[in-house]
C-alpha cells in the first residue's frame, strides 16, 4: 500500500466519521390510510371520483394511481 493510498483511506475514514446526521423524524401524527377495495362493479371508482370532485371541484373522467387528500377538519 502506497502513501497515497493510505492518505486516501484516511480521508475517506474521516469523511465517514464526520458525516452530518440528518434528523428525519416527524413529530406529527401518522396520516390516515384508507384503502378502497371490493369486487367489480360495486362503486369503488364512483366513490373515488366523487371524493376528488368534492375536494378539488374538478371532474376527472379517469382517476388512476395514488390519491392524497389533505383537508382541515
Amino acid at each position: 500500500m502506497s502513501v497515497n493510498d493510505t492518505d486516501q483511506s484516511n480521508k475517506k475514514e474521516q469523511r465517514r466519521l464526520h458525516a452530518p446526521i440528518i434528523d428525519r423524524s416527524y413529530d406529527g401524527p401518522a396520516p390516515y390510510v384508507v384503502v378502497v377495495q371490493g369486487p367489480p362493479q360495486v362503486g369503488k371508482s364512483l366513490l373515488i371520483k366523487s371524493l376528488v370532485k368534492h375536494y378539488t371541484k374538478h371532474n376527472f373522467p379517469d382517476v388512476r394511481g395514488l390519491i392524497t387528500i389533505v383537508s382541515s377538519l
